[in-house]
């Protein structure tokens, strides 16, 4: 700086910059406790898994409205998408099923594990048997095990058992992304953020609230037709 040069030329020290100052010192630690079971687990799901995924872009006006219409305390977008994704397992029960030691078990119950951020990293607790919740009744379930899971206090057994994955980043401005299936899980549904994008209705571009929904799935047992039968009966699901 111009103060800098003067303090040289009088004599003095120049002010100490970022050079000058001692870096900080690297600190490494064993990767422990959630996190080290996590990346376990994420390391086995991408070392086994053929991983493929399908994309569609869903218009989330119909499921805007009837929240809207609802008034407070109704459920969330993400409610209304999880019990999408929870309805689409009853239509396509290929897609609830787990693969254990070439063991293929289509379960009878959607155990669904949805992904919850904590502060101490990314958690999937369980709610079991959701097909039997009515909307209502899945949303409260959900806000209860996501508070539980962000404050610590969930049972052991509430963090397996999972059928199938949802998982949704569309609150940090995500819009799509290529997720990693939960094994021993054969899918797992992601999804972005909703926003105001040029559609084609009736041969007009208008603007509607749209989502991308990715699902990814694991190709020993799920194929293409499978998966695009799964996210048009989201996508009805959301639509009705």
């Amino acid at each position: 700086t111009v103060d800098d040069v003067r303090a040289l030329v009088d004599g003095g020290e120049a002010a100490p910059t970022a050079a000058d100052t001692t870096p900080p010192v690297d600190e490494g630690a064993p990767l422990s406790g959630v996190v080290r079971r996590m990346a376990d687990h994420l390391q086995r799901s991408w070392r086994e898994i053929p991983h493929f995924c399908e994309i569609v872009e869903v218009d989330m006006s119909a499921a805007i409205a009837r929240r809207a219409a609802g008034g407070p305390g109704q459920p969330t977008l993400n409610d209304r998408l999880v019990h999408a994704a929870v309805r689409a397992a009853v239509a396509v029960p290929e897609l609830n099923a787990t693969l254990v030691d070439d063991v293929l078990t289509r379960h009878g119950d959607v155990n669904i594990s949805v992904a919850v951020a904590t502060e101490r990293g990314l958690l999937t607790p369980v709610v079991r048997a959701a097909q039997d919740a009515t909307l209502d009744e899945l949303s409260e379930r959900l806000r209860d095990i996501a508070t539980r899971a962000r404050s610590g206090k969930l049972a052991l057994d509430e963090m397996s058992g999972g059928t199938l994955t949802v998982s949704n980043l569309g609150m940090f401005g995500v819009d799509t992304g290529t997720p990693v299936v939960n094994h021993p899980q054969v899918a797992l549904l992601f999804a972005g953020a909703v926003r105001e994008r040029p559609v084609v209705v009736d041969g007009a571009v208008v603007a509607r609230p749209t989502i991308m929904l990715t699902l990814a799935c694991d190709h020993r047992v799920v194929d293409g037709v499978m998966a695009a039968r799964f996210l048009a009966a989201v996508r009805d699901e959301l639509g009705t």
